[in-house]
Protein backbone atom coordinates (compact mmCIF):
# COMPACT_ATOMS: atom_id res chain seq x y z
CA UNK A 1 0.00 0.00 0.00
CA UNK A 2 2.82 2.38 0.89
CA UNK A 3 4.51 1.63 -2.49
CA UNK A 4 1.34 2.61 -4.40
CA UNK A 5 1.10 5.88 -2.49
CA UNK A 6 4.74 6.69 -3.26
CA UNK A 7 4.23 5.96 -6.95
CA UNK A 8 1.08 8.09 -7.07
CA UNK A 9 2.85 11.03 -5.39
CA UNK A 10 5.85 10.74 -7.74
CA UNK A 11 3.54 10.66 -10.74
CA UNK A 12 1.60 13.69 -9.50
CA UNK A 13 4.82 15.65 -8.88
CA UNK A 14 6.10 14.75 -12.35
CA UNK A 15 2.89 16.00 -13.96
CA UNK A 16 2.99 19.26 -12.00
CA UNK A 17 6.66 19.81 -12.92
CA UNK A 18 5.98 19.06 -16.58
CA UNK A 19 3.01 21.46 -16.73
CA UNK A 20 5.00 24.19 -14.96
CA UNK A 21 8.15 23.88 -17.08
CA UNK A 22 6.28 23.46 -20.39
CA UNK A 23 6.27 27.20 -21.09
CA UNK A 24 9.93 27.57 -20.13
CA UNK A 25 11.11 24.78 -22.40
CA UNK A 26 8.75 24.84 -25.41
CA UNK A 27 8.28 28.56 -26.07
CA UNK A 28 11.95 29.37 -26.86
CA UNK A 29 11.92 26.62 -29.48
CA UNK A 30 9.17 28.53 -31.28
CA UNK A 31 10.85 31.91 -31.16
CA UNK A 32 8.89 34.88 -32.46
CA UNK A 33 9.83 35.81 -35.99
CA UNK A 34 11.42 32.46 -36.77
CA UNK A 35 10.45 31.18 -40.20
CA UNK A 36 8.02 28.28 -40.14
CA UNK A 37 9.34 24.83 -40.95
CA UNK A 38 8.85 23.20 -44.33
CA UNK A 39 5.37 22.19 -45.46
CA UNK A 40 4.69 19.02 -47.41
CA UNK A 41 2.03 17.73 -49.74
CA UNK A 42 1.28 14.06 -50.10
CA UNK A 43 0.07 11.78 -52.88
CA UNK A 44 -1.10 8.19 -52.89
CA UNK A 45 -1.00 6.08 -56.03
CA UNK A 46 -2.91 2.84 -56.54
CA UNK A 47 -0.79 0.20 -58.21
CA UNK A 48 -2.75 -2.93 -59.13
CA UNK A 49 -0.86 -6.21 -59.06
CA UNK A 50 -1.73 -8.61 -61.82
CA UNK A 51 -0.13 -11.69 -63.24
CA UNK A 52 2.78 -10.42 -65.28
CA UNK A 53 3.54 -7.29 -63.21
CA UNK A 54 7.30 -6.86 -63.30
CA UNK A 55 9.57 -5.04 -60.81
CA UNK A 56 10.47 -2.64 -63.63
CA UNK A 57 6.82 -1.48 -63.65
CA UNK A 58 7.23 -0.27 -60.06
CA UNK A 59 10.53 1.39 -60.90
CA UNK A 60 9.00 3.18 -63.86
CA UNK A 61 6.17 4.64 -61.76
CA UNK A 62 8.48 5.62 -58.93
CA UNK A 63 10.91 7.28 -61.34
CA UNK A 64 8.07 9.22 -62.98
CA UNK A 65 7.07 10.68 -59.64
CA UNK A 66 10.70 11.24 -58.64
CA UNK A 67 11.28 13.26 -61.81
CA UNK A 68 8.45 15.57 -60.71
CA UNK A 69 9.93 16.13 -57.25
CA UNK A 70 7.98 13.50 -55.33
CA UNK A 71 9.83 11.38 -52.75
CA UNK A 72 8.71 7.81 -52.02
CA UNK A 73 7.85 7.42 -48.33
CA UNK A 74 6.22 4.00 -48.16
CA UNK A 75 3.53 1.65 -49.36
CA UNK A 76 0.93 -0.75 -48.11
CA UNK A 77 -0.91 -3.66 -49.63
CA UNK A 78 -4.60 -3.40 -50.43
CA UNK A 79 -7.10 -5.90 -51.80
CA UNK A 80 -6.40 -4.73 -55.36
CA UNK A 81 -2.62 -4.42 -55.18
CA UNK A 82 -0.38 -1.80 -53.58
CA UNK A 83 -0.83 1.82 -52.60
CA UNK A 84 2.37 3.86 -52.96
CA UNK A 85 2.86 7.01 -50.86
CA UNK A 86 4.86 10.05 -51.98
CA UNK A 87 5.62 13.46 -50.49
CA UNK A 88 7.29 16.66 -51.62
CA UNK A 89 8.05 19.97 -50.02
CA UNK A 90 5.59 22.71 -50.89
CA UNK A 91 7.23 25.77 -52.39
CA UNK A 92 5.48 29.13 -52.71
CA UNK A 93 3.73 27.79 -55.81
CA UNK A 94 3.40 23.98 -55.86
CA UNK A 95 4.59 22.17 -58.95
CA UNK A 96 1.89 20.48 -61.01
CA UNK A 97 0.98 16.95 -59.99
CA UNK A 98 1.52 14.08 -62.43
CA UNK A 99 -1.28 13.60 -64.91
CA UNK A 100 -4.22 11.43 -63.81
CA UNK A 101 -3.16 8.82 -66.36
CA UNK A 102 0.11 8.35 -64.47
CA UNK A 103 -1.64 8.03 -61.10
CA UNK A 104 -3.44 4.78 -61.83
CA UNK A 105 -1.47 2.13 -63.65
CA UNK A 106 -3.77 -0.04 -65.79
CA UNK A 107 -3.21 -3.78 -65.59
CA UNK A 108 -1.40 -5.44 -68.48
Amino acid sequence: MKMRTSIAIALLLGCVAGATLRDVIVVPARAAGAPPGPRYEYKTVKFPVTLGTEPTDYERVMNQFGDKGWRYVGSHQSMAGYVLHFEREVASAPAPAPSPAAQEIPPK
